[in-house]
């Protein structure tokens, strides 16, 4: 069965040649004096592992972004297939980027990336939009 091992969010991630994965800057809270407020870019990092009978094979699979009242503020549908394992491994290890740009939050609050798989929540990534108190200013 195809399992999401990996989820979380980054600063920025790329995949090198040879398949090494980079992430930089992993978090899961972003703290902002105000709101709306943009985030130039994220990533999205995902870890998909499945076996060589796998491999192949078309998959539905959608990511969501859902604000805490359960609002969908986006969604990303389109398939899944996963490469056929190097010479001698029977184990798949899929690396996924999803980069998003200029990416708003209108409101503080709590945020879920929503990981779907053929329909079945197979992960998800918190993300909490915290106000950040301005330091008192001196006064001399």
């Amino acid at each position: 069965m195809i399992k999401v091992t990996m989820a979380l969010l980054a600063d920025f991630a790329s995949i090198a040649i040879g398949g090494k994965l980079n992430i930089l800057g992993i978090f899961d809270s972003l703290h902002t004096p105000a709101v709306p407020v943009v985030i130039p870019h994220i990533y999205l990092v995902m870890r998909i592992e499945g076996d060589v009978g796998e491999a192949g094979k078309q998959y539905e699979a959608d990511m969501q972004l859902i604000d805490d009242d359960g609002g969908k503020l986006l969604s990303l549908p389109g398939f899944l297939v996963l490469p056929q394992p190097p010479p001698g491994k029977f184990e798949i290890k899929y690396d996924q980027l999803f980069p998003f740009f200029n990416l708003k939050f209108e409101r503080f609050g709590n945020y879920e990336f929503k990981i779907f798989i053929n329909r079945e929540m197979r992960a998800s990534v918190p993300l909490s939009v915290a106000r950040i108190e301005a330091p008192p200013q001196n006064q001399g």
